[in-house]
């Protein structure tokens, strides 16, 4: 199963996209509902509710909530997305191109990720199309 975390939508059309806030959904909803056929996932009442997302109640605690209806914020859309993916029972979680940290404004980091199962060449394949389809910039 293929997560994608904010702009990742731009890259490739994932099982799941997922954005915590209320901004990036408003300028990005309907670019993403143009190309995306996943899931489209927000811990954002606002955006749930004004855009027909699906919701998952989120939290400010350490950690990742082991609860099947609620994640932690942990302060980034990739590090919510994670703990979304573990509540609907997946165990092995391959990252790719994910710093786990805030943006900056202007930043144009990639944040995407998949979930592998028993699979570990679907994340290398993967990788590799999505990989040789951008440049990337290094600072």
């Amino acid at each position: 199963m293929l997560f994608l975390v904010n702009d990742a939508y731009l890259l490739s059309d994932g099982d799941v996209l997922y954005a915590c806030d209320y901004r990036w959904w408003r300028k990005h909803v309907d670019h993403v509902r143009s190309l995306s056929t996943g899931e489209l996932w927000t811990q954002c009442k606002r955006s749930a509710r004004e855009f027909g997302l699906k919701r998952v109640v989120g939290y400010k605690r350490p950690g990742l909530s082991t609860s099947t209806d609620e994640i932690h914020f942990g302060d980034n859309s990739g590090y919510q997305a994670i703990n979304l993916a573990v509540n609907r029972g997946h165990k092995r979680i391959g990252l790719l191109g994910f710093n786990m940290g805030r943006s900056l404004p202007g930043d144009r980091s990639l944040f995407f990720w998949c979930i592998i199962h028993r699979n570990l060449s679907l994340a290398v394949m993967i990788a590799t199309r999505v990989l040789s389809n951008i440049s990337l910039n290094y600072r």
